[in-house]
């Protein structure tokens, strides 16, 4: 899942999916379907205004159509993302850990709601509110919500790496470790820009993703 007000295709997802061929081409991964989404301009939600309504279309449409078409498993898929698609991904699977085995972020804005406004400067117009924020937009309830089905999960299976929003990162640490709920954190030195954070993670983020896709299941 691609940032605010960034596209899902280009050199980005290029460099992406070259990377993790080559880890398939050397023997290093299964075979895998990797999804590129266009989020549009949008935060990976359903918007408070009724549009986009991005979480139904992935939920309700995407990913029934690719269990329909393709060898696909939910117990390895996983759900990855950077900046606001880093906390849409963590959101997704905190929402709905039934179709999710992981979930990845990559300096994710996973941030309170005062943390959000503040950082995008006015009261965001996509939630409205404090409440629809923590109910769609951010995973910060839903970690205590299916607390249950997230603990049961095997292993760590939770990846956040840090690195401009790392107080954001390790304040949402904070909520995963006082349910229980292991995470892999990692904090790379460099500013929040995509190509920085991909490469300093690439090392733990390839350990973490090789585990999960070749679990036998």
């Amino acid at each position: 899942m691609h940032g605010m007000n960034r596209y899902y295709a280009g050199p980005r997802a290029q460099w992406i999916a070259s990377f993790f061929i080559k880890q398939f081409t050397d023997g290093q991964l299964p075979e895998f379907i990797m999804v590129f989404i266009d989020g549009g301009e949008g935060f990976w939600c359903d918007h408070a205004d009724g549009n986009p309504m991005l979480e139904t279309e992935i939920v309700n449409y995407l990913i029934p159509e690719m269990d329909k078409n393709y060898r696909t498993n939910p117990s390895k898929r996983l759900t990855m993302g950077y900046s606001a698609g880093g906390v849409g991904a963590v959101s997704f699977y905190t929402r709905h850990p039934e179709l999710f085995a992981a979930a990845i972020s990559l300096d994710g804005t996973l941030m309170t709601w005062e943390e959000f406004v503040y950082f995008q400067g006015k009261k965001p117009e996509i939630f409205g509110n404090a409440e629809y924020y923590y109910e769609y937009g951010a995973p910060h309830n839903w970690v205590d919500r299916n607390r249950e089905s997230l603990i049961e999960k095997p292993d760590t299976s939770i990846f956040i790496s840090a690195a401009y929003l790392k107080e954001s990162n390790l304040n949402f640490l904070s909520i995963l470790e006082a349910e229980g709920i292991p995470a892999k954190y990692i904090e790379v030195g460099c500013d929040h820009e995509f190509g920085y954070v991909f490469s300093e993670s690439q090392k733990e983020l390839f350990l973490f993703i090789a585990k999960r896709l070749n679990q036998a299941q």
